[in-house]
């Protein structure tokens, strides 16, 4: 009986973590959604540097104040930024300083991506250059 209850156990710690996966995997494919814009995703990386107004993520974007505004109005009823008043103005930031370690991640691996993708493709054109000069 005793190997049937380790079985039994281990079997609802199975099921335990993977509705925990599950919720995860929710949570992270809805940070995920709005971050698959990339006008969101820029919004996101100027917030990054620090908390900024709507004016100036329009002139960082080239975007007019309704685009915007719509964006931040989305990310904000995600929960993925906030606003304060300053003044007349609103003044949006990121929600959680986790996420500020995520987009610096994501930046800092895309960055080392693009750099790989440029070595693999001059030594490719490298390669071409070197077989075109041995016919």
């Amino acid at each position: 009986m005793e190997i049937q209850s380790e079985h039994i156990d281990e079997k609802s710690r199975y099921c335990a973590d993977m509705a925990a996966l599950a919720a995860v995997a929710e949570g992270a494919s809805d940070v995920f959604r709005v971050l698959s814009n990339p006008q969101r995703l820029r919004i996101l990386c100027a917030l990054n540097s620090g908390a900024c107004c709507v004016s100036q993520l329009e002139d960082n974007l080239g975007a007019s104040q309704a685009y915007v505004s719509g964006q931040l109005a989305r990310m904000r009823s995600e929960g993925v930024v906030t606003c304060a008043r300053a003044g007349r103005q609103m003044v949006y930031s990121i929600a959680d300083p986790r996420l500020q370690a995520v987009l610096a991640g994501l930046a800092q691996a895309v960055a080392q991506i693009a750099a790989s993708q440029m070595a693999v493709s001059a030594q490719d054109q490298a390669d071409n250059h070197q077989h075109q000069t041995d016919k």
